[in-house]
């Protein structure tokens, strides 16, 4: 959020130099300017974190803020239960002087908004000064110290009513900004999947194919696209031409996949005999489980639930799913630790439970016995 406010003062002071470069007569320093305006926003720092925003925001959507904080007690709680004495009194004592402190932060910061404000109103400047004020370029004023007073960001991202709608702004900015970046679009069909845009989801879905055919994040995509199309009750209510589109695009699809539009039942089959076919790579596995992973999570299914017909088949399909990331033959030991450290990171998103992720932490630390991100 500090990035996208840095850019936002950045495109305001540029009008500023607008005036100044017309009135000083600077034209090549205008041009220059002129010419970096068409590109202030495709900037990588913008770019990474505009991503990290969209993620934010999403996550944000799928669980609430309230629900995390939580979960994060529970975790710190959970943490503390396997300290000894001596180091669980420590751990709380410093807990507790952090607390303080961010209390006598937050007091001194409120105590010094309501100086200036007395200050401001008790003592009248002269015009001169004003005037030398706005040549500066003075800014409406934010709350001092905010860093201090919510470090976490806790407060800040109360202040937004829909975490989905934020999200979208962002991933329309890193469409337009980093069209080449596939990334950009995977995070646009993220935000598009759950609003049910579904027009939007095949534009993002042709834009990463068109980028790259073979990226395993455009495969996860290809799978849930036809997941959506071959269950979402809600295709029913489209008007007619915007549903013919997707159909038709729907069979091409399976054509393209299997040679034959009748060749497997559902999307989940599909991404099965991916994975079964011997040709297979380390990581097209991985991905096959996550898109695996999500479908099931998407419709409700995690670790356990009712005995329905279509739920067995989902928890059968889940269970081969998660076999994936963990069962791994001798001839694909060679699944990287970047691709682990991927998924275990995206466990939340994956609806993992705490045996499935040490089950899976396990399986990683036999593999990279040295690294600590699985000993955590």
């Amino acid at each position: 959020i500090a990035v996208d406010r840095h850019f936002a003062d950045f495109i305001e002071d540029q009008f500023d130099f607008h005036v100044y470069c017309l009135r000083k007569m600077t034209l090549r320093s205008y041009v220059r300017t002129l010419r970096m305006e068409d590109h202030v926003k495709d900037s990588r720092y913008f770019v990474r974190g505009a991503k990290a925003l969209v993620r934010l925001f999403l996550r944000l959507a799928d669980q609430p803020l309230e629900e995390q904080l939580k979960n994060k007690l529970s975790v710190e709680d959970a943490e503390l239960q396997h300290l000894t004495a001596a180091e669980r009194k420590k751990a709380l004592a410093k807990k507790r002087k952090a607390e303080a402190k961010g209390e006598q932060d937050k007091a001194e910061g409120g105590k010094k908004s309501e100086k200036d404000a007395s200050s401001s109103t008790a003592t009248s400047k002269s015009k001169s000064e004003e005037e030398s004020k706005k040549e500066k370029g003075n800014r409406p004023a934010r709350t001092e110290g905010w860093m201090e007073v919510d470090p976490d960001g806790t407060e800040l991202l109360r202040g937004y009513d829909n975490y989905l709608e934020e999200a979208a702004k962002y991933a329309r900015e890193l469409e337009k900004w980093a069209p080449n970046d596939p990334e950009s679009h995977r995070l646009a069909f993220e935000v598009a999947i759950r609003k049910r845009k579904y027009l939007l989801m095949l534009r993002a879905l042709n834009r990463g194919l068109a980028l790259n055919r073979d990226d395993e994040h455009v495969f996860i995509m290809l799978v849930r696209m036809l997941d959506v199309l071959d269950h979402d009750e809600s295709l029913r209510e489209l008007p007619a031409n915007i549903k013919e589109i997707l159909m038709s695009f729907r069979e091409s699809l399976r054509t393209q996949a299997t040679g034959s539009s009748a060749s497997y039942t559902c999307a989940i089959d599909y991404a099965l005999s991916v994975a079964a076919n011997p040709a297979c790579t380390p990581r097209r596995q991985f991905s096959v489980a996550e898109a695996v992973l999500l479908i099931c999570r998407a419709s409700g299914t995690s670790d356990g639930g009712n005995e329905s017909k279509s739920n067995k088949n989902l928890l059968e399909s889940r269970s081969k799913a998660f076999k994936l990331l963990t069962v791994w033959s001798a001839d694909k030991f060679d699944i990287s630790l970047k691709s682990c450290e991927y998924i275990l990171s995206q466990s939340i998103e994956l609806g993992l439970s705490d045996d499935e992720v040490k089950q899976f932490k396990a399986c990683c630390l036999a593999k990279f016995p040295r690294a600590d991100y699985f000993k955590a």
